[in-house]
């Protein structure tokens, strides 16, 4: 079910030699990380009959490293200085992302802790604040999850010009939505890939 690459002016792929696309690729399609005929409800509140469990791609540290490897060559070109997680599902790609790239590492929360700090930032919110910043999670289905961190780290003054997914589900009326919200805010999204339903 792994999908063609799906490439507008704001939704792109990262460029991963095809010895290592195809390993990737592979791996993927053994790994038994797609789930059917259930009932499940994404993040944004959609119900779907089939869901993507990435999870089980994090016990794997070769993908983990081979994904980072890739993603800093956005770092690079892109200028970016600091790393943002959408908890939960993004939080192991960023810190591997974080980790390989030596980046400052930030965690967004959908709510806010009630002990602590009570805040809906993990980290130092300092080391972000006016750097351009990229916005890591595992997954994009119809965009509000992204869409809702984006605003978080946009109201605490970072500078996102760039998002990183891991899996972007390739249903052609979110990937107009996404593109449409993407190209508003001007900002690229990347995944590494893609799964058509």
């Amino acid at each position: 079910m792994l999908g063609k690459i799906v490439k507008t002016n704001y939704i792109r792929r990262l460029k991963i030699p095809s010895k290592e696309d195809l390993a990737l690729r592979r791996y993927l399609e053994n790994a038994d990380i797609i789930l059917r005929n259930g009932n499940w409800v994404s993040s944004g509140g959609l119900n779907v009959n089939y869901w993507i469990t990435t999870e089980k791609l994090i016990s794997n540290p070769d993908i983990l490293k081979l994904i980072a490897k890739y993603v800093n060559t956005i770092i690079i070109t892109k200028k970016i200085e600091a790393i943002a997680a959408c908890s939960i599902s993004g939080i192991p790609w960023a810190v591997a992302i974080s980790l390989y790239c030596n980046m400052p590492l930030i965690i967004l929360r959908k709510k806010r802790e009630s002990h602590g700090e009570k805040s809906f930032i993990i980290g130092d919110s300092k080391s972000v604040i006016g750097k351009q910043t990229l916005l890591v999670d595992d997954s994009i289905l119809t965009g509000k999850t992204i869409r809702f961190f984006y605003g978080r780290l946009k109201k605490i003054g970072c500078k996102v010009e760039n998002i990183f997914v891991f899996d972007l589900w390739k249903k052609q009326e979110f990937v107009d939505n996404i593109t449409i919200w993407a190209k508003q805010e001007n900002i690229s999204i990347w995944y590494a890939v893609s799964f058509n339903f």
